[in-house]
């Protein structure tokens, strides 16, 4: 859409004209005759409320929560009806900022004090200068401890998703399944960090340093055995930026190496799991990996530091 359209998200309108200032346009010339405009006023209000109307739908869909549209009608016509100033929807435009962010506060477990906070806004506003350091001095002193008030949050918020009963239950699940494997398994071996594991195929021997390319072939499973991932042949980093678990697994393999890595929730995706692969809070992945070929310095005379691959075959 073009000229005063409806922005598609955010409840944003653009502005039709600058009019004379005072928000409603009155002294414009009038080059469109009543019948017209009466139709472009209906059919902009129909679209408009249709598009509106579509995203509060869409709102109440996601949130599981329906949106007061009563209320949020008396705040739209609190703008759209009388004569309001550019200053005064600036304003509207501003406090539904600082609202919004009060909000978060609030969800972090802040004791919001809306008095306190506009009279704070009103001294700085309505004084006659302001300092040249005031926002950078305030902001210096607020950022530690909103983001003490957040992390404090993030913890409660983690606390809260470990004891939940499917991640207790995904937990317990893991320990049987590990126990269950090392009662009948030897060569399981328990890494420092919680991570087991048994090396299928010794392959080279050679541990290979960070940052070395590798093509890996892997089999992501749940210990039901349900393939949540897979590929014959990916290209990887020894050291990589993976789920804790993979990484400590392919520092674990030499060239040919292979081995089964059993990667409790902690190691994995913890307690927020991963919905999209239909991994729950913490719990544990096994992961069938194979490191089929490295670039590593050439032992033919080449150049230090000279990639040369060496496949598997």
């Amino acid at each position: 859409m073009s000229l005063c359209a409806v922005a598609a998200l955010g409840f944003g309108l653009t502005s039709c004209g600058s009019g004379n200032g005072n928000g409603n346009g009155d002294g414009a010339d009038t080059l469109v005759d009543k019948v017209k405009s009466d139709s472009i006023c209906q059919m902009y209000g129909t679209m408009a409320g249709a598009f509106i109307g579509g995203e509060l739908k869409q709102y109440a869909e996601q949130t599981k929560a329906p949106y007061d549209k009563d209320d949020f009608m008396n705040g739209l016509e609190s703008v759209v009806n009388g004569d309001k100033s550019d200053a005064y929807m600036a304003g509207m435009n501003a406090g539904m900022r600082i609202a919004s962010e009060l909000k978060q506060f609030q969800e972090m477990g802040v004791q919001v004090d809306r008095n306190m906070v506009l009279k704070a806004v009103r001294e700085q506003i309505m004084a006659d200068s302001i300092g040249a350091t005031t926002a950078q001095d305030a902001q210096a002193k607020f950022m530690p401890l909103i983001q003490a008030a957040s992390e404090a949050a993030q913890k409660r918020a983690d606390e809260r998703k470990a004891n939940s009963p499917e991640a207790v239950k995904n937990r317990k699940a893991a320990e049987a399944y590990v126990a269950k494997i090392k009662s009948t398994n030897k060569d399981l071996k328990t890494s420092k960090s919680g991570l087991s594991y048994v090396i299928t195929k010794p392959g080279d021997g050679k541990k290979l340093a960070a940052g070395t390319s590798v093509k890996v072939k892997y089999v992501g499973k749940h210990i039901d055995g349900k393939v949540f991932d897979q590929a014959d042949e990916a290209n990887m980093q020894i050291g990589g930026q993976y789920v804790p678990g993979f990484t400590e697994a392919l520092d674990l393999l030499g060239v040919g190496g292979a081995g089964t890595f059993y990667i409790p929730g902690n190691l994995a995706y913890g307690v927020n799991g991963q919905p999209q692969a239909n991994i729950g809070p913490d719990e544990m992945l096994v992961f069938e990996v194979e490191i089929l070929s490295a670039d590593v310095p050439a032992a033919n005379g080449a150049a230090p530091g000279q990639p040369q691959e060496i496949k598997i075959q």
